[in-house]
Protein backbone atom coordinates (compact mmCIF):
# COMPACT_ATOMS: atom_id res chain seq x y z
CA UNK A 1 0.00 0.00 0.00
CA UNK A 2 2.65 2.83 -1.22
CA UNK A 3 -0.61 5.79 -1.99
CA UNK A 4 -2.41 5.73 1.48
CA UNK A 5 -1.89 8.00 3.85
CA UNK A 6 -3.66 9.85 7.13
CA UNK A 7 -3.44 13.31 6.60
CA UNK A 8 -1.72 16.31 8.75
CA UNK A 9 -2.62 19.78 8.71
CA UNK A 10 0.17 21.29 6.66
CA UNK A 11 0.91 17.85 4.86
CA UNK A 12 1.32 18.67 0.96
CA UNK A 13 -0.93 16.06 -0.28
CA UNK A 14 -1.12 15.42 -4.42
CA UNK A 15 -4.77 15.49 -5.36
CA UNK A 16 -6.71 14.89 -8.18
CA UNK A 17 -9.68 16.79 -10.22
CA UNK A 18 -13.15 14.82 -9.62
CA UNK A 19 -15.16 15.69 -12.34
CA UNK A 20 -19.28 15.47 -12.37
CA UNK A 21 -22.23 14.84 -15.23
CA UNK A 22 -24.62 17.35 -15.48
CA UNK A 23 -27.24 16.50 -18.36
CA UNK A 24 -24.79 15.77 -21.33
CA UNK A 25 -22.18 17.94 -19.98
CA UNK A 26 -18.59 16.80 -17.82
CA UNK A 27 -17.62 19.69 -15.37
CA UNK A 28 -14.96 19.92 -12.72
CA UNK A 29 -16.72 18.89 -9.55
CA UNK A 30 -17.33 21.59 -7.09
CA UNK A 31 -13.56 21.94 -4.97
CA UNK A 32 -14.02 21.41 -1.40
CA UNK A 33 -11.63 20.11 1.29
CA UNK A 34 -13.96 17.11 1.96
CA UNK A 35 -13.68 16.49 -1.58
CA UNK A 36 -9.73 16.66 -1.52
CA UNK A 37 -7.74 15.48 1.97
CA UNK A 38 -10.05 14.73 4.32
CA UNK A 39 -11.37 10.89 4.73
CA UNK A 40 -13.33 9.13 7.38
CA UNK A 41 -10.75 9.70 10.13
CA UNK A 42 -8.11 12.10 7.63
CA UNK A 43 -7.25 8.64 5.73
CA UNK A 44 -6.79 8.81 1.82
CA UNK A 45 -6.39 5.98 -0.38
CA UNK A 46 -5.93 4.76 -3.39
CA UNK A 47 -9.03 1.94 -5.28
CA UNK A 48 -5.67 -0.29 -5.60
CA UNK A 49 -4.41 0.08 -1.77
CA UNK A 50 -8.32 -0.51 -0.96
CA UNK A 51 -8.12 -3.73 -2.84
CA UNK A 52 -5.09 -4.75 -0.92
CA UNK A 53 -6.29 -4.18 2.32
CA UNK A 54 -9.87 -5.73 1.32
CA UNK A 55 -7.42 -8.91 0.04
CA UNK A 56 -5.79 -9.07 3.10
CA UNK A 57 -8.91 -8.63 5.37
CA UNK A 58 -10.67 -11.80 3.70
CA UNK A 59 -7.33 -13.74 4.05
CA UNK A 60 -6.97 -13.36 7.73
CA UNK A 61 -3.60 -11.94 6.98
CA UNK A 62 -3.72 -8.88 8.76
CA UNK A 63 -6.37 -10.14 11.39
CA UNK A 64 -7.24 -13.45 12.48
CA UNK A 65 -10.88 -14.53 11.44
CA UNK A 66 -12.25 -14.36 15.24
CA UNK A 67 -10.44 -10.51 15.05
CA UNK A 68 -12.46 -9.29 12.44
CA UNK A 69 -15.39 -11.18 13.00
CA UNK A 70 -15.78 -8.80 16.82
CA UNK A 71 -14.18 -6.15 14.74
CA UNK A 72 -17.66 -5.50 12.45
CA UNK A 73 -20.09 -6.83 14.66
CA UNK A 74 -22.98 -4.43 15.53
CA UNK A 75 -21.91 -3.32 19.18
CA UNK A 76 -24.93 -4.88 21.10
CA UNK A 77 -23.43 -8.24 20.59
CA UNK A 78 -20.20 -7.48 21.79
Amino acid sequence: MGFSFVYERGATVASATAYTRRGDRVLPAARNTENYVDGDGQVSSTVADLAKWAGALSSNTLVTAGTLKEAVAPAEEL
